[in-house]
């Protein structure tokens, strides 16, 4: 985002301490007028030479405060588009960590401005944010996201940011759910192509989501009496079967899966009342998205040019990866029971596929996937009315209308909306076959 569009600074043309200087002189001048005004030895020309001068003086007070009321708006201004100024609000609240920015939390966003607040590394991800309050042409602006201002070459942390002490929380912002009050936030990872290569590019790592939420989580309970019973959830949007590499107190390494690693380790699943992370895996529900489009035993063909992409766990909602050219591709491709998904390194990369002759005479049979709704909806207007947004569905996964937010307000744990997530977009297999 371009600062310099922001205004940072006053426009009165005049430093601080010279205007305080003639604010001095003004208020002495304005008394001294006032003396001389109600001397009855002033002679009338004097009475209405000294009058101009207070009428003078009054406006020059006006107009000071005019600039003054000007600068003190601009400022706050300034500080609500660079994300740095204090956020407290009526409604239950929508916690969303975006780190570096991700197109489902553009999407929270602006379908409820109101009740969710967005939390960045940075201002850049915010400029979308912006721009979409100026396409609204709001008139005035109320806080909407806190720049968390990371920067670890100034040794700026998830850690020791101050950044989260700008969120005022109380009640009214807390999920009232029937055995006490719930605060929950939601921390998205990568992009699609990342976790489909099993390469992590988010921006605030799972770690340091956790210590946010931690931090936060202290906050409100510093403001709640000892009388509320209150419980939390991570929700987190992310590659869950990633293999990471962990060190034993031995020094060797040990692989275990991106899930498990948070919960505990590896062939454990925390079922006990204090669980709290709720894991939503990135590739999973639109490879259930594409059972719209196929039934159980078609094949799926990866239209793409990224090297060493594919997406994983197809079989387990019954479909066949067709990249692999086998007895069983072959059978399916002659018999016309397949989808072709396009997808590339980003989504303008997906657009520009989508040109391809090809694929523009056969647009109603291709399946786009995109990251974001707005290159989705593009290619809805060009034809693509089979285009998947990874953003509309983590959205209705989040706050749809059976979403896990209204879950988390009707009373059901964590455990609870996690083993219904994990009966409709993966099964129990996946797990083992990635622990394996």
């Amino acid at each position: 985002m371009d600062e310099g569009n922001l205004r940072s600074k006053p426009d009165f043309p005049i430093s601080s301490r010279l205007l305080k200087s003639i604010d001095a002189l003004a208020v002495l001048s304005t008394i001294g007028a006032i003396g001389l005004l109600s001397s009855p030895n002033l002679s009338p020309a004097a009475a209405n030479a000294l009058q101009v001068v207070t009428e003078t003086l009054g406006g020059y007070f006006l107009l000071r405060g005019y600039f003054a009321l000007r600068d003190r708006v601009g400022q706050r201004n300034y500080r609500i588009l660079t994300g740095q100024e204090n956020i407290r609000r009526k409604e239950k609240q929508l916690y969303v960590f975006g780190g570096d920015g991700h197109p489902a939390v553009d999407l929270l966003f602006q379908s409820n401005p109101a009740q969710t607040i967005p939390i960045y590394s940075s201002l850049s991800p915010a400029e979308s944010l912006i721009n979409h309050l100026r396409r609204l042409k709001r008139t005035s602006l109320d806080p909407f996201f806190i720049n968390l201002d990371i920067d670890p070459e100034s040794g700026k942390t998830p850690i020791n940011t101050p950044a989260l002490e700008r969120l005022d929380i109380d009640e009214e912002n807390l999920l009232s759910a029937p055995n006490g009050l719930r605060f929950a936030t939601y921390g998205f990872g990568g992009s699609l192509v990342s976790s489909m290569l099993h390469k992590p590019d988010e921006s605030l790592t799972l770690d340091d989501q956790e210590i946010l939420h931690k931090r936060l989580l202290s906050q409100v309970r510093e403001i709640l009496s000892s009388d509320h019973s209150l419980t939390s959830a991570m929700v987190r949007i992310a590659d869950a079967y990633r293999i990471v590499k962990q060190t034993s107190f031995l020094g060797l390494f040990s692989e275990l899966v991106e899930r498990h690693r948070i919960e505990g380790g590896p062939n454990t699943l925390d079922f006990s009342p204090e669980r709290s992370v709720i894991w939503v895996d990135v590739i999973t529900p639109i490879v259930k998205e594409l059972l719209k489009y196929a039934k159980p035993g078609w094949g799926v063909v990866l239209n793409t040019t990224v090297p060493g992409l594919q997406l994983p766990f197809l079989d387990e909602f019954g479909l066949v990866s067709m990249n692999v050219s086998t007895d069983e591709t072959t059978g399916i491709a002659r018999s016309g029971n397949y989808i072709t998904v396009v997808i590339e390194a980003d989504d303008a990369g997906t657009l520009v596929a989508l040109e391809n002759s090809t694929v523009k005479r056969k647009r109603k049979e291709y399946i786009p996937l995109f990251n974001s709704h707005k290159a989705a909806e593009i290619a809805r207007q060009w034809g693509y009315q089979r285009a998947i947004s990874v953003a509309e569905v983590y959205a209705r996964i989040i706050n749809g209308e059976n979403g896990i937010q209204r879950q988390l307000e009707q009373g059901s744990t964590p455990i609870e909306i996690q083993l219904s997530l994990d009966e409709e977009y993966l099964h129990q297999k996946c797990l083992d076959k990635a622990m394996a």
